[in-house]
């Protein structure tokens, strides 16, 4: 946290997409990240003004990972979706992207690619999802009973259309 306060010291803000992390800067009169977050957790943390920013937030981690009650996974008939849950992972860095259709009875389709310049690494696919578990009333615990590569071509093969070269692959982020 000191070496990235360090490099707000020398930085001008252009853009700031977190209100929190803006009203810190407002707060402090500065670019630097106080930590502010971690004050108000007693009684199971208190800041120690003694350490730097990163010795608190480690001591932070180990409290409050010891301090959190272990999740015990509750079996049910099924996903708590009556119709096809669309969801995207993707990244503009990297271009990569994977697109899922989870229906409610456990079964999925989906595709993933990643674009380099001209070439596209590529991978269709569908599944299922067997045991169901809810671990909160926001998370589930999905077991993969299948996972079948729809793209009809080797893992590996490369080919061409259009003036942009494909290759399948065989990893889905």
């Amino acid at each position: 946290m000191d070496e990235i306060n360090d490099l707000f010291s020398h930085s001008v803000p252009m853009l700031c997409t977190d209100s929190s992390l803006l009203d810190t800067f407002e707060k402090e009169g500065k670019l630097y990240d106080s930590l502010w977050w971690l004050d108000g957790r007693e009684p199971e943390f208190i800041r120690d003004e003694g350490k730097s920013l990163l010795e608190n937030l480690r001591d932070f981690q180990i409290t409050m990972s010891a301090a959190q009650k272990p999740v015990v996974p509750q079996e049910t008939d099924g996903l708590p979706i009556t119709e096809t849950l669309g969801m995207s992972f993707c990244s503009g860095a990297g271009a990569w992207q994977t697109f899922l259709g989870l229906n409610p009875d456990g079964s999925f389709s989906g595709e993933y690619s990643d674009a380099d310049a001209d070439e596209v690494s590529l991978c269709h696919f569908h599944g299922r999802f067997g045991k169901v578990e809810k671990l909160t009333d926001a998370s589930w615990l999905l077991t993969l009973e299948e996972l079948v590569l729809d793209t009809g071509r080797s893992v590996g093969e490369e080919w061409e259309l259009l003036r942009i070269s494909y290759v399948l692959c065989s990893s889905i982020r």
